[in-house]
């Protein structure tokens, strides 16, 4: 579909126009549902979208939000996206063109774009464009490439068949002590968050998203329309291990999860994601996807290579490790792409800019900067 459209512009926080065409097109990340933009505001970030309209329906589109940074300007980022209708590449091309002029125009120094799962297609049209591969260690660095897919469209035999024994044996033993699994409520998100929390504190790292604020505005914002869901696992009367994840369009993404630390023995962590999976297939979800794995990690598994040192002590190591053993296909963002404000900036950012982000002092004086413009919106 490549015929006469009209361009829109759309700066509010919420779109239920765009909402509605993006949670219908398969594969759709939450991340580009305008309701995760409105709570995303509350980390400093700022979310347009930019689509063509066809005779009164949306056919193209991309939902960028971006961090303005003193002296340099805005720098974009658009995860999952474009979204395109039936993934049209002639459409995706003519779409490139106007997205461009419309950052450039609207002072944006550069953005990256991860392109969606699986799909190459649209990789080779950024490449034909000439569009530059994004650098290691440009911001935005806290980029999501690789992830782990169940295929839901298969008997539940196939599907537990592809579970490590191991792991089929820890959710045995966990369902056979008798755990409650229930999907959760408002009154349940801060208990979410606490054991989620507390799951940090064992394990001494820091919660991306360590404000319970931002956790209850994702649900006034989401849950009424079923895209936002936390589930509950409870043992004697009390909440034990809890996860948060997105319903949106034909996959459920399981995002973040909490543990008390309490029935270590009864691995109730993992009856929990494999009741999760089993209610995302009672409910018609076509995936159910991990959200994030270490491609490293998960390719030497794969490939039944013995994990040296290295790839054992890399950040993400053990959560990749728990998630590889439910199976599942290890898919890859085809590429991340850049898009520059022009050719000069193009210039000294991948000749020059790169080799100084890799310098400590310049990481900590970006991430100075950026904490600044967060608490100046």
């Amino acid at each position: 579909m490549t015929g006469k459209y009209t361009i829109v512009i759309c700066k509010n926080e919420k779109n239920d126009e765009w909402d509605n065409f993006a949670s219908e097109i398969p594969g759709v990340y939450f991340e580009q549902i305008s309701l995760w933009a409105v709570s995303n505001k509350m980390l400093g970030w700022t979310t347009w979208r930019f689509y063509f309209k066809s005779e009164s329906r949306i056919i193209a589109g991309a939902q960028v939000a971006f961090l303005n940074y003193p002296l340099a300007g805005k720098i974009g980022l658009v995860v999952q996206g474009p979204v395109i209708l039936n993934e049209d590449t002639e459409l995706l091309s003519i779409f490139i063109d106007e997205f461009k002029l419309f950052l450039k125009k609207n002072g944006f120094l550069y953005t990256a774009i991860v392109l969606p799962y699986k799909n190459e297609a649209y990789s080779n049209v950024f490449r034909q464009k000439g569009l530059s591969v994004k650098p290691e260690g440009l911001p935005p660095t806290a980029v999501v490439k690789d992830t782990l897919f169940i295929d839901l469209d298969r008997d539940d035999d196939s599907i537990w068949k592809n579970i490590s024994p191991g792991r089929k044996r820890n959710i045995k033993k966990g369902l056979k002590a008798g755990p409650v699994f229930r999907e959760g409520t408002k009154d349940d998100v801060k208990v979410f968050y606490d054991l989620m929390m507390a799951m940090c504190d064992r394990r001494q790292t820091k919660p991306t998203h360590k404000n319970v604020k931002f956790f209850f505005e994702l649900w006034d914002n989401m849950a009424s329309k079923g895209w936002f869901k936390i589930f509950m696992l409870e043992y004697k009367g009390k909440a034990v291990c809890s996860l948060a994840g997105f319903a949106v369009g034909d996959t459920f993404r399981y995002w973040k999860w909490g543990w008390s630390g309490e029935y270590e023995e009864m691995n109730f962590s993992s009856v929990l994601i494999w009741k999760t999976i089993e209610w995302a297939k009672e409910n018609g979800f076509r995936y159910f996807d991990f959200v994030q794995v270490d491609h490293y990690v998960a390719k030497a598994v794969n490939e039944h290579k013995e994990l040296t040192d290295d790839l054992k002590n890399r950040s993400f190591a053990g959560p990749t490790l728990f998630k590889l053993r439910f199976g599942g296909e290890l898919v890859s963002t085809p590429g991340i792409y850049i898009l520059f404000k022009n050719k000069i900036i193009r210039f000294l950012v991948m000749k020059l800019a790169v080799n100084l982000l890799n310098s400590k002092g310049v990481n900590k004086l970006l991430g100075f900067v950026r904490s600044v413009t967060m608490r100046n919106t």
